[in-house]
């Protein structure tokens, strides 16, 4: 899709799929993307504000400068996404250290 560009706001998007599709710079504000598979997709710039990430499938997917700060309940591997830039809250940041298999206490 040439100059297509999406924005979400309190949208139920749960299990759709947005594979090999470039994102960029989209924003899901208070969505919920329950299950939806971002699989080599292209997410750089992206918004996640508020939205629900439950069992969202991220591999191989590109999410430069993404936005994740406020980000609900998703698990990303980071040695097979790309997460230069991306940011993420400290609240949140347990998403990325799941597949690394260590214990981490408060």
């Amino acid at each position: 899709p040439i100059l297509l560009s999406l924005d979400f706001t309190n949208c139920q998007l749960d299990m759709s799929s947005f594979y090999d599709m470039d994102l960029s710079k989209t924003s899901f504000d208070s969505c919920s993307l329950v299950e939806v598979d971002f699989s080599k997709a292209t997410l750089n710039s992206c918004q996640f504000s508020n939205a629900l990430l439950r069992r969202a499938i991220f591999d191989q997917t590109n999410m430069k400068k993404a936005d994740f700060s406020s980000a609900i309940d998703f698990v990303i591997d980071p040695r097979m996404n790309n997460l230069e830039g991306a940011i993420f809250s400290k609240q949140n940041v347990m998403g990325l250290l799941q597949f690394l298999n260590i214990k981490i206490k408060d």
